[in-house]
Formats: C-alpha cells, structure tokens, sequence
C-alpha cells in the first residue's frame, strides 16, 4: 500500500470563530486565516484522508493534554533553562492506555551538584508532585 502523505490538519467554514475569546494575542495567522474567503483555524494536529476517512497521526508541536490542561513540553523546558545552572532540559510524557498519565523533565547541570542542593531538589519535585494532584 502507498504512504500517504501526512499535513497540517484544519477545521474551516462559518462555524470556525473571528479568534479566541478574551485572548486576541494568539489570534494571528498562525492558527487563524481564510481559504477561499472562509474562516479556518489550524488545530496542530497532522493527519491524512484515505478515502472519506481522516486519520490523525498525531501534533505538529510538541503539545501535550494532561489532567485536561494543554501543556507544552518546550515551555517547560525553556522555564527551566532560566535558571542559570542548568546547562540542558528536556520534558517527556509517559503514556499509559493511550493517554498521558504524568510528564518527567530531565536536566543536566553545570556543574556537580552537592548533597544538600540534591537534598533541595528532592523537596522541590516532592512540592510539585502534590502541587500537580491538586490540578
């Protein structure tokens, strides 16, 4: 069977809106612009047609949806980049029946680390673990 060619997947027509509401700082042409003088907004998502039949593959970013909320992996990563000793971060999902259950970020530092900034460390993770189950 051929491979099909995988794109940028859209939503269009009159049920599309102008924008978000109460947020017209995303309302550019990144997610919103008009093919054949109809509204569309790009959904992130890439997929294909076989037929009638549209097959999502998956997103174009690397956002995520835990617990409900729309995550990006990048902003995390990009947060904990600011902190001056962290020389690289990277924040990975983990899966479970298809959906994602938790997100681990991993982080190199500059330097080593000494026992008690690992003992500090240990308690920040601990803070945000509760802190998520609250979400």
């Amino acid at each position: 069977m051929a491979q099909k060619a995988a794109k940028s997947s859209f939503v269009g027509e009159t049920t599309v809106a102008k924008g978000y509401y109460e947020n017209p700082e995303n309302e550019c042409e990144k997610h919103f612009f008009e093919v054949d003088g109809e509204r569309a907004y790009r959904t992130g998502d890439v997929g294909h047609f076989e037929g009638d039949l549209l097959f999502c593959e998956g997103r174009i970013d690397f956002q995520i949806k835990l617990h409900g909320h729309r995550i990006e992996l990048e902003d995390i990563d990009n947060n904990l980049l600011k902190n001056p000793k962290i020389r690289q971060a990277a924040t990975v999902p983990s899966m479970a029946d298809g959906k994602v259950k938790s997100i681990t970020s991993f982080v190199v530092y500059n330097e080593p680390i000494e026992k008690n900034v690992l003992k500090q460390s240990n308690s920040v993770k601990k803070n945000w673990r509760n802190m998520c189950r609250n979400i």
